[in-house]
């Protein structure tokens, strides 16, 4: 099931990642609004505190609601899922958090007119065809007054 698939059937689209040469396997999802906003509120009570310190906390928490598997691992929960993150090297936090952006990168580009057409229509939109575009339609309103006032 491609991305849009999964999103439209599941609420949320998965994706498997390999690192490290396949050494470690791991399976992200894509954020759900609400818990981007979730994040947001924990991170604005951060004041105080360094930018590095604050990025780094913000990485963990899109993991800790993103990060499905590890090597195997299906977390319970967010606690779970942080208690492993907390164990792993810095580098491949960074890499998951980086491989996770990168589905939501894929994800927003697949949402658009034309991608969801042709993922569930085989035709394209009842739209197409059916006439001028509004643009077009008023340059052509445009074009006909100014040969009016001639």
């Amino acid at each position: 099931m491609n991305l849009l698939e999964q999103i439209f059937t599941n609420g949320y689209a998965v994706e498997a990642i390999d690192l490290a040469e396949g050494k470690i396997k791991a399976e992200v999802k894509n954020l759900a609004a609400d818990e981007q906003i979730d994040i947001e509120g924990e991170i604005s009570e951060l004041q105080g505190k360094s930018s590095a310190y604050v990025l780094h906390q913000y990485s963990l928490k899109i993991l800790e609601k993103t990060l499905i598997r590890f090597n195997g691992k299906t977390f319970k929960d967010e606690k779970d899922c942080r208690a492993l993150l907390g164990t792993l090297p810095t580098a491949i936090v960074d890499t998951l958090i980086k491989e996770q952006n990168r589905l939501e990168k894929k994800i927003a580009k697949e949402i658009n007119p034309e991608a969801v057409d042709s993922t569930f229509f085989e035709t394209g939109s009842t739209q197409e065809g059916s006439g001028p575009t509004p643009a077009a339609s008023s340059s052509e309103k445009e074009g006909a007054s100014e040969k009016q006032s001639s």
